[in-house]
């Protein structure tokens, strides 16, 4: 490459970084400790919902694979196979992403860290092709490790108007995760700053998810290109407090 090409694509950066990144750049600051005080919460938001935490039958047999080899054979295929996946494969893969671990006497764990253990994630799958699952969109219940219709969401007739990102067929996956984020669950703690974590938090559960389909050889591709306004408007969330910050979609067992 000459001299000249690579100066202006080094001027097509600066362009695009004064063009784009301001947003991005303007909050940071805003959420920024040091620029202004960490907010002291007004009242304590409890990080599960009431209930007794019920136990649930995880094949741990499927997650014996050493971390070596689940860290190297991750990796993102459009590839998506062929065979339905396996039901108890994707319950092994909800309790990977999000699931409860154990509790002792400083509250509930689970499987991903969480700024101030609130959990502030719910969990969706859109099902497309899982043995002795319909078709359609399901809620994760990581209390007792169950999945829960949503019978008022219908999805598009082409699930990728849906999506932004467009080289990839939505349609042959098996299923598609959506992590929905509950701004009103930890920015009453954290301030404009709780944005962040819950943002860090989807990349924690997300990562879980890859790495153990990897194990069980399901091809996956998170996704962070998708319509927020349709998604949204789809799953009826709260439009002040609940948002879709990221997606992965499985294929089918290899």
């Amino acid at each position: 490459m000459s001299s000249q090409s690579v100066d202006q694509q080094n001027l097509n950066v600066l362009q695009a970084m004064k063009e784009y990144a301001w947003a991005s750049n303007a909050y940071h600051f805003v959420s920024s400790f040091g620029e202004f005080n960490e907010p002291c919460a007004p009242f304590f938001v409890s990080s599960s919902d009431n209930g007794e935490i019920k136990k649930w039958d995880i094949n741990t047999k499927l997650l014996e694979a050493p971390l070596h080899e689940a860290l190297t054979r991750r990796k993102s295929s459009r590839d998506f196979g062929d065979d339905l996946l396996d039901l108890e494969k994707l319950y092994t893969l909800l309790w990977s992403t999000y699931g409860y671990t154990f509790t002792d006497n400083e509250g509930e764990h689970r499987t991903v860290p969480s700024a101030g253990a609130l959990f502030p994630l719910r969990v969706y799958v859109i099902s497309l092709g899982i043995e002795e699952l319909n078709k359609g969109v399901y809620q994760y219940n990581p209390l007792n490790n169950e999945i829960n219709i949503m019978d008022n969401v219908e999805l598009p007739q082409n699930l990728s108007d849906w999506f932004l990102t467009k080289h990839i067929d939505y349609d042959k996956a098996s299923a598609i995760i959506l992590f929905v984020g509950q701004m009103d669950r930890i920015c009453p703690k954290y301030g404009e700053r709780g944005y962040r974590y819950l943002l860090l938090e989807a990349g924690h559960a997300a990562q879980n998810l890859c790495l153990t389909s990897s194990i069980l050889s399901i091809p996956t591709v998170p996704v962070g290109g998708f319509n927020d306004s349709m998604i949204n408007q789809a799953l009826h969330l709260k439009e002040d407090c609940e948002v879709t910050v990221y997606s992965v979609a499985l294929g089918r067992t290899k």
